[in-house]
């Protein structure tokens, strides 16, 4: 029935155009609705403009109350003439940068000069005194401190004498009786202790020579005994008789040349045994003669090394001096670094503290306590779905396109947002490491003019507590700064003094130095000597002990 009335095509086709019908209309509600978007922002954004006009053109009327009160309470504390603070913090500050200029230019590393004060031949005139840092004062003349670099020299002394080396090993005795000693060996047995008895009388001779003299007679003594016990002298005799009997004579006449003959045997035998003990005996001389002169030898060539010798002693602890000088006026250097750092962290110190003294704690509590207010009057502050902005009502025409006079709202919110931006930004900027002082004075300027401003916002007693803060800010920059003054110049005072008290202690410790390391040169001298005199001792102990 519902198909015979009204065909199914004809269905379709209404259908259809109901469709392309509200799709239209969508589409120009969208289109609608981006034209009343633009448009509302437009409106907003010139809302705003307007507002923050308003705003910035009434700054200069809304603070000149303030800034007559300030100007009075300044110039009843300024004692120095300056027009305002911002002029005093910043005539103080340069001060104070002036004087880390001075200091840091001041600073001179003495290293160079403290190891050339050591030097024995220096290039230059040495200076007595050196500057090492100057320390600036704010009121007064500044601080020098100097490093005494007047030392006392290294003194070489205990050198070897060059008579050390003269040695006379010639023999006191004649030839005679060195020749018949070679000859007879046994008859230095009585020669060797009358020598033994001579050469003891001085007390000062060692007792290893006399020991090496009696040696000698014991070693002759020995070949006596072992002449008896092997019986040399007969076996001499026997061998000799049995070359005469093998027709050996001796070409000589007359009666003596008879005699000779006859005993020739005997007589050859007592030569040869006579030869014997002399050939034992020289011997015996030989080999300390040898040793005796490898001594000389030695003593000659520690002659003639002694210069070079000595002179590398004294290079060597002279080195280890200018060594150990080097690594502590390195370390002298350093404490005066440190003492210049120090220094310059007062200076710091002070400046931040000045600085820290016009973006007081008072100012940033204060700017914090207004932008906590406007930024609970801001959409940004709601913590759900509604906020400021949307709970607002408008008529049926203003949906429809914007109305001007229904956002007039905006301009107090655009007003709200600028102050809390202005505070947000101007207490961070005053909590950094060098807050401006400039920008600290217009913080104040900008609280003042945003209390008066906007009362609805702020606190009713802010202004007061501004004008209360702002004067006893006042009060601290003038009289806390000039205390900071005075206790800086005390402490760089003790700054100095404790670096001056160091540098006095080094002239004692290098003085104590230079007596060590001439005591040490004095003390390896000495054991050169006594190595020179051990040499000669060994030459003149093996002379004496075959000297007969």
């Amino acid at each position: 029935m519902l198909e015979g009335a009204f065909p199914m095509g004809t269905l379709a086709t209404v259908f259809v155009a109901v469709f392309y019908g509200v799709m239209l209309l969508s589409l120009l509600y969208f289109i609608h609705k981006v034209m009343w978007f633009l448009r509302f922002r437009r409106l907003q954004a010139t809302l705003a403009t307007n507002a923050l006009d308003k705003l910035t053109g009434r700054a200069e009327t809304t603070v000149v109350r303030f800034e007559q009160g300030a100007d009075v309470s300044w110039s009843e504390l300024a004692q120095q003439g300056d027009r305002s603070p911002i002029d005093y913090v910043k005539r103080i500050e340069g001060r104070l940068q002036s004087m880390m200029e001075e200091l840091t230019a001041s600073r001179h590393a003495r290293v160079d000069d403290f190891v050339a004060s050591l030097d024995e031949n220096p290039a230059t005139p040495r200076e007595r005194q050196a500057l090492v840092l100057q320390v600036p004062r704010v009121a007064g003349p500044p601080r020098e401190v100097c490093l005494d670099l007047q030392f006392p020299q290294v003194v070489v002394a205990g050198e070897p004498n060059e008579t050390l080396f003269n040695l006379e090993v010639r023999s006191r005795y004649g030839v005679a009786p060195r020749l018949f000693a070679f000859v007879l060996g046994a008859a230095d047995v009585v020669y060797g202790s009358r020598h033994v008895m001579r050469i003891s009388q001085n007390a000062s001779v060692p007792v290893a020579v006399l020991m090496r003299r009696l040696g000698l007679v014991v070693i002759v003594l020995l070949a006596l005994i072992g002449d008896f016990t092997f019986s040399v002298r007969p076996r001499l005799v026997t061998w000799a008789s049995r070359e005469v009997a093998r027709g050996l004579r001796v070409p000589l006449g007359g009666a003596l040349g008879a005699w000779v003959n006859d005993h020739l045997a005997t007589i050859v035998g007592l030569s040869l045994w006579l030869l014997l003990y002399g050939a034992f005996y020289l011997s015996i001389y030989v080999v300390l003669f040898v040793r005796s002169h490898r001594n000389l030898r030695e003593l000659r060539a520690m002659e003639l090394d002694r210069p070079r010798v000595t002179a590398d002693i004294e290079a060597r602890h002279r080195n280890q001096l200018v060594a150990w000088a080097r690594e502590y006026g390195a370390s002298l250097d350093e404490a005066t670094n440190v003492a210049c750092k120090q220094a310059l962290l007062l200076l710091q110190r002070t400046v931040h503290r000045l600085r820290r003294r016009i973006a007081s704690r008072a100012l940033l509590a204060q700017c914090d306590r207004m932008a906590a207010a406007f930024f609970a009057r801001l959409p940004e502050s709601s913590k759900g779905l509604r906020d400021v902005a949307t709970e607002q009502r408008h008529s049926r025409l203003h949906y429809l396109w914007p109305q001007a006079k229904e956002m007039q709202y905006h301009v107090q919110l655009a007003q709200y947002r600028e102050a809390f931006h202005q505070l947000e930004a101007g207490g961070q900027r005053l909590r950094g490491r060098r807050p401006d002082p400039v920008q600290a004075e217009d913080t104040w300027r900008n609280l003042v003019r945003l209390a008066r401003m906007f009362p609805e916002v702020v606190p009713a007693d802010a202004l007061d507590e501004l004008s209360t803060a702002h004067a006893r800010m006042l009060e601290a920059v003038a009289a806390d700064t000039e205390r900071d003054l005075a206790d800086l110049d005390r402490r760089l005072d003790e700054l100095a003094h404790g670096l001056t008290e160091t540098l006095a202690s080094v002239t004692p410790v290098v003085e104590s130095m230079v007596d060590l390391t001439s005591e040490a040169i004095r003390e390896e001298m000495s054991e050169y000597t006594s190595e020179i005199l051990r040499v000669r001792e060994l030459a003149r102990v093996e002379a004496m002990a075959f000297e007969i």
